[in-house]
């Protein structure tokens, strides 16, 4: 008896710990990123462990915040999301490496920027596009400082992703400009790509 006993906490304690751990609720007044997190918990792909890899390289040598990286059900339009709490996410939807390191190297660069979380609906759209074009160049030196990409893999990688965009949603990507934003890193690094979407 006391052995079957001991055989079912092991098989209780086993599947315990292989379940999933949720992180908690956001906070009362929490900024309204982290209502994406609710049900949101650390991957335990390789992708994603060795995304959180890099993001504790990028906050170590860049003297910030530890960054907690996740792989979330975000909504529609969001390949990524992050917020200056420390959290960052990329959508469960991508299934592409170019993909994923596109949009994980580019939330990187909004928080490595220090741009402030607001809600969108509180700048325009030339503000919100500043901000998008920044995080893209600063993305692209991510790539190039952390996974050892040459300058002109890591402008080619985004340019291409872009153009992905432009060409499946004409452009429809929420606060985004994918022609003009794949120009502006072309011109910015002098590397010459075609942009055959714009």
């Amino acid at each position: 008896m006391k052995l079957k006993l001991v055989g079912v906490l092991v098989v209780v304690l086993g599947i315990w710990g292989c379940a999933p751990q949720l992180s908690p609720p956001p906070p009362l007044g929490a900024p309204p990123c982290l209502k994406y997190f609710r049900d949101a918990h650390p991957s335990v792909t390789t992708r994603c462990l060795e995304a959180q890899q890099i993001a504790d390289q990028v906050s170590d040598t860049s003297q910030m915040p530890r960054i907690n990286v996740r792989i979330a059900e975000l909504p529609s339009g969001y390949g990524g999301w992050c917020c200056p709490m420390g959290e960052l996410a990329v959508s469960e939807q991508i299934q592409s490496l170019p993909t994923f390191l596109v949009v994980f190297s580019h939330e990187l660069g909004h928080l490595r920027l220090g741009h402030p979380f607001t809600a969108r609906s509180g700048r325009s759209h030339e503000e919100q596009l500043e901000r998008e074009i920044a995080a893209n160049i600063e993305g692209v030196k991510i790539l190039q400082e952390f996974w050892g990409f040459s300058e002109e893999v890591a402008v080619r990688l985004y340019v291409t992703f872009l153009d992905a965009v432009q060409r499946s949603r004409g452009g429809l990507l929420t606060g985004h400009d994918p022609c003009r934003e794949a120009m502006v890193l072309v011109q910015t690094f002098q590397v010459d790509t075609q942009l055959g979407g714009c």
